[in-house]
């Protein structure tokens, strides 16, 4: 059976490569893109079949030069993503990202910012990039628990600056969100010294939050 479903695929493939050819050949077009979108996502689906799936999808790109508002393009930028992260091609998926970015609608956009912040977070030469998508990323996110959890990662990162605390701390007051500012001038105190006001909200905080013995212990660290 699985046989006969490899067999289907190729037989698939090189039919809708045949309309391609003959597509481009009597003057190509919207026909053309929409044979290219059906090629790609065909390849896709094949073991090994990204970098072809690749060509396919930037053909169809290339089509569209000029059209930045053809609906078609966030379903290919949405598919180059994966077959680059098939491929493990992590500046490619950026540079799909970025555009994305630029042409997408709000909920969309605040996506491909946080998508791309997490690319960037991963390697520390681009990790203040990434913080500084984050924030655009969270200051445009309705979702506060999305926010928060994104803000977390970034600050609890090995590689982590010490600006990264600082910003769940101020999204964490900005949204009134208790156990979040906890946490945040916890990380900070990791580095630098809290201050005497810091330390009696950090102490009163995980009062509030029913952890006695975390404020017992920030008093004598204190």
């Amino acid at each position: 059976a699985a046989c006969a479903r490899t067999g289907e695929a190729a037989r698939y493939i090189e039919a809708v490569s045949a309309l391609v050819m003959q597509s481009e050949a009597t003057g190509g077009g919207d026909r053309t893109v929409d044979l290219l979108l059906r090629l790609g996502a065909a390849l896709a689906d094949e073991p090994d079949g990204a970098p072809r799936a690749i060509a396919a999808f930037e053909r169809a790109e290339a089509l569209l030069e000029g059209r930045p508002l053809d609906p078609r393009l966030p379903r290919i930028w949405k598919a180059l993503e994966r077959c680059f992260a098939q491929a493990n091609a992590t500046e490619s998926i950026a540079q799909v990202l970025e555009k994305r970015i630029r042409v997408a609608s709000e909920a969309e956009r605040v996506e491909a910012l946080y998508a791309l912040a997490d690319l960037r977070l991963r390697d520390p030469a681009t990790y203040d990039a990434g913080l500084d998508l984050l924030v655009e990323a969270t200051g445009h996110d309705p979702d506060a628990e999305r926010a928060e959890a994104a803000l977390r990662r970034a600050a609890s990162a090995p590689q982590r600056s010490p600006r990264a605390p600082r910003l769940l701390e101020r999204m964490a007051r900005d949204k009134g969100r208790r156990r979040a500012l906890l946490d945040a001038l916890l990380l900070v105190f990791e580095t630098e010294p809290l201050g005497e006001d810091g330390m009696r909200e950090a102490v009163a905080l995980a009062d509030q939050l029913g952890d006695p013995a975390l404020a017992q212990d920030l008093l004598r660290r204190a």
